[in-house]
């Protein structure tokens, strides 16, 4: 599992194909399935059903988001927040001790148009002074199955045109953005499962939505500090500790404020 650094930093992206194994794979898609979580109703952003599990022979939803509470219980998802190679390129792009903020897992299914509350329009994120986002495709991803899609180099600083800043957070139109940066320069990351994306979510970004089979993403994101909205607090059982978790806990609790063990 490597970056480009160079590329991460000048374009706001590193791909890595195949950055984790086949068998970490097979698990990860295993545990979205047996893992409850909620639907989302299009266009609306709250919850249609909540607790409830994804079925990915006949869904329901464009979007089904698994519980990440429940998610950092499993010791395979425990030891991907302490990844020596994730926290040491996390650590590099933000240039302090990264601090882990949250993880996220979600399904995008097929759909006729693209929806807003489901991140299929462009957006750029605001979520702390600075952070870094990991992205893992778990299912094969085809031109057709919903791929990640960037601006290359709007993730700088003034990297966005003030015509498109002054809309504020909000989701905009590939015709809006299409106007400030050419399609041809967006990148759109097609690749098998297994392969990661690391990227500066300050740039534009989205999931194009799925004509065809369905996408599974799993996430971390890692900041400077928890300063801004309130963080994620997540609580793990002492008993389904991860042993690498425990000793990364003790050595390093300033990298994980968002968890306590009870």
């Amino acid at each position: 599992m490597s970056v480009n650094k160079k590329t991460l930093r000048r374009l706001g992206y590193s791909l890595a194909p195949q950055a984790i194994s086949q068998n970490v794979v097979a698990e990860l898609l295993e545990l979205s399935l047996r893992t409850p979580g909620e639907n989302r109703i299009m266009d609306s952003g709250h919850g249609q059903e909540s607790g409830v599990f994804f079925n990915r022979l006949k869904p329901n939803t464009v979007r089904f988001d698994v519980d990440s509470q429940k998610l950092l219980q499993n010791s395979l998802v425990q030891e991907f927040i302490c990844d020596p190679t994730i926290l040491s390129i996390a650590q590099d792009y933000l240039g302090s001790a990264p601090v882990f903020d949250f993880i996220a897992m979600w399904w995008h299914t097929q759909s006729n148009t693209p929806d807003k509350e489901a991140a299929q329009y462009f957006h750029f994120d605001m979520d702390r002074l600075r952070w870094i986002k990991f992205f893992f495709y778990v299912t094969d991803v085809t031109a057709d199955s919903g791929p990640h899609v960037f601006v290359p180099e709007s993730h700088r600083d003034f990297g966005l045109p003030f015509k498109l800043r002054k809309k504020g957070f909000t989701r905009l139109a590939d015709n809006e953005v299409a106007l400030s940066f050419p399609a041809s320069t967006w990148q759109t990351f097609t690749g098998s499962a297994g392969s990661m994306i690391v990227e500066d979510t300050r740039g534009l970004h989205k999931g194009k939505h799925v004509i065809a089979g369905d996408r599974l993403v799993f996430q971390l994101q890692y900041s400077t500090s928890t300063f801004g909205y309130n963080a994620t607090q997540y609580s793990i059982k002492s008993n389904s500790l991860s042993p690498l978790l425990k000793s990364s806990l003790e050595h390093y609790p300033e990298v994980f404020p968002t968890i306590s063990i009870v």
